[in-house]
Order: C-alpha cells, then structure tokens, then sequence
C-alpha cells in the first residue's frame, strides 16, 4: 500500500498542479449553470437546494412531447471530463519511463489515478454544492427546503446517481485516452452522454445516474438505489480492469529509431 500512497500524494500533488487553470473555469462554470437555474427557476420555486436538484436530475423524454437538449446536467458532466482531460494519458507517455521501472507493477500507477479521479469528484461536487448554497443564499429568499430533511435527502441522492456517473464517464475517458488519442476519448465519452439522454436502456448508465429515472423519486425508498449502486459498482470495476489490461499492453520506453 504504502508505493500506491506515495503515487497518489505525488498525483494529488502534481495532478492539480498542472490542472489548476481548468479548476478555476470549471468554477467559473458552474457559477454560469448555477445562475442559469436560477434565472430559469420555475415559478414559485425559491428554494436552492430543489434548484440544485433540477439540475442534477437529469432528464427523461415524455412519449410525444418535443425532444429538448439537457444542457445543466450534460454541461456538468462535460466540465469535469475537461477538468480530468490528458492528465493520465500524457503523465503515462511523459513520465511512465521513470515511474514504471521504480513502482515495478503497473496497476499501483493505474490504482493511483483511480483513487485521483474519484478525489477529483468528490471536489467536483463539492465546489458545486458550494456554488449552489453561496448563490443561492445570496439571489434567493429561501434555501432550505420546507418539507425538513426530505428534500435534503433528495439532494444527496441526486449527488450520489450524478457524481457515480460523472466517475464512470471520467473512467471511461480515462481508459480510451490511454488506448486513442485524448480527444477521441473525450468525444466518444460525450457520445455516450447524449445517447444516454435520449435513449433508455438498462444498458446505459443514464438509466441509473439520472434521478428522473430512479424509482426512489416516487417512492423515497433508498432501497431502490441498489440498482444503480450495482450497475456503478460493477461498471467502475470493469474499467479498473480494462485500464490496467490496456497499460500492460503498452510500452513506455521510447521507440528506436
């Protein structure tokens, strides 16, 4: 354990280092979405903590009605992929030479950058949850939900669905990137995200990271959650497992002429 804690310190370290710029525009972003709900908050509706839920909800098209483009949740998820980026792939091409020889198994490095990329989520979200609350205390009457702790709860489930896919589509575009070049890996991994608006499958992970689409939104029974914490589960897991096959198969020292 203790070279997957030196690797992680060093990513944690270096990781946001070189990430800094995109964690100031991603903050500047979500204060735009943030201020955008709100502007576009429906009537009546002057509580920040339901605004934040709309906007991690996700959305579920209705039989008939006019297909419309999810732009607050699917700006959410773009922005992280951004933040995250060629972190990985460019440390493996720049610095795998050096790191690979002295950590002797690769799946300590590949460990290390998952336990990055779920940090990363965690203050991903947490940097909304604080723009949402600053804001909200500042432009609305009233924060705090009406109904005690069951809107909070709501709250914390749509962080919980959203946050897990926002891990799995960060994975995935981590794993491709080592396999394709990073922009290919961030527009497949955007290709998934729009498929998953307007496709429901049980195949997809928007069937499980959209709170519009979890059984728990009409029965508030967390129960109902096991699905999609399965689905996460298994579906994170058989990334790790692809990342570490993929970098095996890789070499890092250069090329001969």
């Amino acid at each position: 354990m203790r070279p997957i804690r030196i690797l992680f310190r060093r990513d944690f370290i270096h990781g946001f280092q070189l990430n800094f710029m995109k964690w100031i525009l991603a903050g500047v972003v979500l204060v735009l979405i943030v201020l955008w709900a709100i502007w576009n908050r429906v009537d009546g509706e002057n509580r920040g903590i339901l605004i934040l839920v709309n906007i991690l909800e996700g959305y579920a098209p209705g039989e008939g009605e006019n297909l419309k483009l999810p732009s607050d949740w699917l700006a959410i998820h773009i922005v992280f992929l951004y933040v995250i980026g060629q972190y990985t792939s460019e440390d493996f091409r720049v610095n795998g030479t050096y790191i690979f020889p002295r950590v002797r198994n690769p799946w300590r490095w590949w460990m290390s950058k998952i336990l990055w990329t779920v940090l990363s989520v965690v203050l991903y979200y947490g940097l909304l949850l604080a723009v949402g609350f600053v804001l909200s205390l500042l432009l609305l009457p009233a924060i705090l939900p009406v109904k005690g702790l069951e809107d909070f709860e709501l709250l914390m489930v749509a962080v919980l669905l959203s946050s897990a896919l926002t891990l799995l589509m960060g994975l995935l575009q981590t794993v491709l990137s080592l396999w394709f070049s990073t922009i290919m890996s961030f527009f497949v991994t955007l290709a998934v995200l729009l498929i998953c608006c307007y496709v429901q499958s049980i195949w997809l992970p928007g069937d499980y990271g959209m709170l519009i689409r979890s059984p728990y939104l009409e029965t508030r029974n967390l129960w109902d959650l096991t699905a999609a914490f399965l689905y996460f589960s298994v579906s994170c897991t058989g990334l790790a497992f692809a990342g570490h096959y993929v970098i095996r198969g890789k070499d890092v020292l250069p090329k001969s002429e």
